[in-house]
């Protein structure tokens, strides 16, 4: 079985700050585990998808930033070794060049991914919607497999003051061979880190 998520993020960092869960599974998900306030799914697919819900005590500026904030990505998206803005501006549109270290005897992955911002503050929300590009600036590398198929996006919705409810949802093919018990422990919930 092939399973998720390298290329875009986990939620960890986020999730530390104190997230409540809400709901009950979305049509055509199963739940697959509930960890520090945030929901993980799983809808089967050739690849399957994640998703990741839950509502964090902060503001949507702040959750915002911190999905903006690329050179410090490597203190909340598990195993990621490097991330550089290849071209564009975070808070709009940007293509970032990520590379994950993982264990032994796993070969590294690696990504393009080009990210979109659609700022709606009339409906309170943020969407950043990311796919897998191609980019000269990012060569594939030698030990690393290039991650082609992958896309999802982040929906940030204010809930009140302080408060953001985030949706982060991804379909993704890691590539190669990846054992399913490594490839979840990547699930965006917000024990992703954490989880085996």
């Amino acid at each position: 079985m092939r399973v998720r998520s390298l290329a875009a993020v986990s939620l960890m960092g986020l999730a530390a700050a104190g997230a409540v869960p809400t709901g009950d599974a979305p049509a055509g998900w199963t739940l697959m585990y509930e960890r520090d306030g945030f929901r993980a799914y799983e809808r089967p697919g050739d690849p399957p998808a994640y998703r990741a819900e839950g509502t964090l005590d902060a503001g949507l500026a702040e959750v915002a930033a911190v999905l903006a904030d690329i050179p410090r990505e490597r203190e909340w998206v598990s195993h990621l070794a490097e991330s550089r803005l290849l071209e564009g501006d975070p808070v709009g549109r940007s293509v970032v060049y990520s590379r994950f270290d993982l264990p032994w005897p796993v070969h590294d992955r690696d990504a393009v991914i080009e990210n979109v911002v659609e700022d709606r503050p009339d409906l309170g929300q943020v969407r950043v919607r990311f796919r897998a590009v191609t980019s000269p600036a990012a060569p594939e590398r030698p030990g690393c497999v290039r991650v082609v198929l992958c896309d999802g996006e982040f929906l940030l919705a204010r809930e009140g003051p302080g408060s953001v409810r985030v949706t982060y949802t991804i379909r993704l093919d890691p590539g190669g061979w990846l054992p399913v018990r490594l490839a979840r422990h990547f699930l965006p919930a917000g024990a992703g880190k954490n989880s085996g």
